[in-house]
C-alpha cells in the first residue's frame, strides 16, 4: 500500500508539473515561433502554437490525474477482493463449521453473523450475549 501511495503521489505531482511547465513552455514557444518568414509577428500563428502546446500539456497532465484515479479504483478493488477471499471458505471448512455449530463447539451471533468459540459469552462486534 505504501508503494501505491508513492506512485499516486508521483503521478499527481508529475501531472501538475506537466500542466504548469507545459503552459509556460507554450507561451515561450508561441513567442519564439509566432513570427512569419519575414520576422513579423503573426497573431494567428502565435495563438495556434500556444493552443497546441497548452492542449498537449493539459492532455498529459490530465492523463496523469486519470492514472491516479485508476490506481485508487484498483486499490479499492484489491481491498474488496482480499476482504471477500478472507471471508470465503472451502467446502470442507464450511462442512466442519456447520458440524461445530450444530455440536455446540461454536456459536453464531444472531445479529451480525460472526462465528465464536463456545467459551466466548458475547459478540465482540455487537455486544449481544451468546444465545442459549
Amino acid at each position: 500500500m505504501n508503494q501505491s501511495i508513492d506512485v499516486r503521489n508521483f503521478f499527481s505531482i508529475f501531472g501538475v508539473v506537466c500542466i504548469v511547465l507545459g503552459c509556460i513552455g507554450s507561451i515561450v514557444l508561441a513567442f519564439a515561433m509566432g513570427t512569419d518568414i519575414h520576422g513579423e509577428r503573426n497573431g494567428m500563428l502565435t495563438l495556434v502554437v500556444f493552443l497546441v502546446g497548452a492542449c498537449a500539456s493539459l492532455f498529459w497532465g490530465f492523463l496523469c490525474f486519470a492514472i491516479v484515479q485508476a490506481l485508487d479504483c484498483l486499490e479499492g478493488i484489491n481491498y474488496n477482493l482480499k476482504k471477500t477471499s478472507d471471508n470465503t471458505q472451502s467446502i470442507g471448512e464450511a462442512d466442519q463449521l456447520e458440524k461445530d455449530l450444530s455440536s455446540g463447539k461454536r456459536w453464531k451471533c444472531p445479529e451480525c453473523g460472526k462465528i465464536y468459540m463456545s467459551y466466548e459469552t458475547s459478540c465482540m462486534v455487537c455486544g449481544i450475549s451468546k444465545p442459549r
